[in-house]
């Protein structure tokens, strides 16, 4: 059975990346296994892990 009453919600895709970006540690390849783009979370994470 469906509320009717619960609210839906959009939500700005760009908000959306922003929220996952802080949240995990990403990393991007090209074909050639080369590192496109790194974020801070796994930059921290490698960081570490070298240490």
């Amino acid at each position: 059975m469906i509320n009717k009453s619960a609210s839906t919600q959009v939500l700005n895709q760009d908000s959306v990346l922003a929220a996952l970006e802080k949240s995990l540690a990403m990393i991007e390849f090209d074909l050639n296994g080369e590192v496109l783009w790194v974020n801070q979370l796994m930059l921290v994470n490698m960081e570490k892990a070298l240490m």
